[in-house]
């Protein structure tokens, strides 16, 4: 899970080993296991969680019932977790969480080594970004002609960036501002190539200017349109590069 530049939450873009992958589901910093380790920069070890998981349960299943909420993966029958800070020049990145069924599984051997994933991870995740915001690849390609056939709909709720294709929820926040502003200049301009430059220098996306993780968005974006099967693809073509593929036209419409 990663850090939000703007928001005290953390944001999932990866996971291993669940029955759904939970891509970009939200948690607060400060909540639960994962939260703690990001608000103490220190791991969370939590070694029998047999007491808890009615309770997290619970939170499960009032999570799914958001509209506008991925639930949070989870091990089924966990019994040991252990969350590490992903941190930065003691900055915190993000957050790595391990789960296991077994009581007990994680000793200090396994803690040193989630710990020396965590340091690689942000050292990786900042040179991402900061090579990312340096980069000024051109554009070869020509605008096209916005495609013609069967439309779909894409909803747009200004007060969170949330998107819905087809009533159903994709993503929000930055990456939903990504998502709209990419769309909304393929209509205006027939365009299909983008870079990751423009699109952070571009005064919709309403980024810091400390931070922005444009780069780690961009995945979670591409990662989560794949997930939903959507009409709408973002594919990497080049360093700094993405390019928009489309299954016939979007028609938005901003609440």
């Amino acid at each position: 899970l990663l850090r939000e530049a703007a928001r005290p939450v953390l944001t999932t873009i990866g996971t291993r080993g669940y029955g759904r992958t939970g891509i970009g589901s939200e948690i607060a910093i400060g909540e639960g296991v994962i939260g703690g380790a990001a608000a103490t920069l220190h791991p969370v070890k939590i070694s029998d969680l047999s007491r808890v998981r009615r309770f997290s349960a619970a939170i499960t299943l009032s999570t799914v019932e958001e509209a506008r909420s991925i639930p949070l993966p989870g091990l089924d029958g966990a019994m040991s977790q252990l969350a590490v800070p992903i941190q930065f020049h003691k900055r915190l990145v993000g957050v790595v969480l391990i789960e296991s069924r077994n009581r007990l599984a994680f000793g200090r051997e396994a803690e040193v080594l989630v710990e020396v994933v965590a340091r690689l991870a942000g050292a990786a995740i900042a040179y991402s970004d900061a090579a990312g915001a340096s980069e000024a690849a051109p554009i070869t390609a020509p605008p096209v002609a916005p495609q013609l056939g069967p439309s779909f709909k894409v909803l747009h709720h200004n007060f969170d960036d949330s998107i819905f294709i087809e009533d159903s929820y994709v993503i929000k926040g930055v990456a939903g501002r990504l998502l709209i502003l990419i769309l909304e200049l393929h209509l205006k301009q027939g365009r299909t190539d983008f870079t990751n430059r423009e699109l952070r220098l571009n005064e919709a996306m309403r980024l810091p200017d400390f931070k922005d993780n444009l780069e780690t968005r961009l995945l979670l974006l591409r990662r989560r349109l794949e997930e939903k099967q959507a009409p709408v693809r973002l594919v990497h073509v080049g360093r700094g590069q993405l390019r928009l593929d489309l299954q016939g036209r979007p028609a938005i419409q901003h609440v």
